[in-house]
């Protein structure tokens, strides 16, 4: 995780821990919630030497959420995207952690950061495919969460700014290191339900 996102991680973390030290967030006493997040929209671009991908798709995985009646909530969620970079064919994939906070009962705001915490990626340059496990970034989030069908009916937006670094080519005799990190940034608009409980 880059230094910023460290910073708003931990910052997001130090705030969520002081509601639950106290047990009087603004949201306590909401009914505990189930939710399942969707993207119906999505942009987002990988960049390799400070080039931008010429194609890109990315898709995600059906994220879910628990939200406690003190307010405090988690999660979970995955990225997936393929582009060409350079002319070079490259493809990511991060798995995500959640943290959130959830203001009101009826109607609802919430705001959350993410944490990449595995993944991988994969370039190809003149056939010669360069890999990686070692990944830094995360996400910010946030979330309206409406009255709906005896549940939530939820709208929201989510960034995610991830870097993969040391992607290597391993002969078996030698391995070869790329200079530059490969970089996936990823805006989602997000639709959802929540189940109340």
């Amino acid at each position: 995780m880059h230094d910023g996102m460290r910073r708003i991680f931990f910052t997001g973390l130090a705030l969520l821990l002081g509601f639950l030290g106290n047990g009087e967030g603004v949201a306590a006493g909401i009914d505990w919630r189930l939710r399942m997040l969707m993207p119906t929209q999505e942009s987002g671009s990988l960049m390799d030497n400070r080039t931008k991908s010429t194609s890109s798709s990315t898709t995600s995985e059906l994220g879910f959420h628990i939200v406690l009646s003190n307010g405090f909530g988690f999660g979970a969620t995955g990225l997936r995207s393929k582009g060409t970079v350079n002319g070079n064919s490259a493809s990511t994939t991060s798995d995500n952690v959640d943290l959130s906070y959830t203001f009101g009962q009826r109607w609802s705001v919430t705001l959350g950061v993410g944490w990449a915490l595995t993944g991988k990626a994969t370039l190809t340059e003149s056939s010669t495919r360069y890999d990686t496990e070692n990944l830094r970034g995360g996400a910010g989030f946030a979330l309206l969460g409406m009255p709906f069908l005896g549940g939530e009916a939820l709208l929201g937006f989510r960034q995610s700014r991830v870097r993969y670094l040391d992607l290597k080519y391993d002969s078996g005799s030698t391995t070869t290191t790329r200079a530059n990190p490969l970089k996936a940034d990823t805006q989602q608009v997000l639709l959802g339900f929540g189940f109340l409980f």
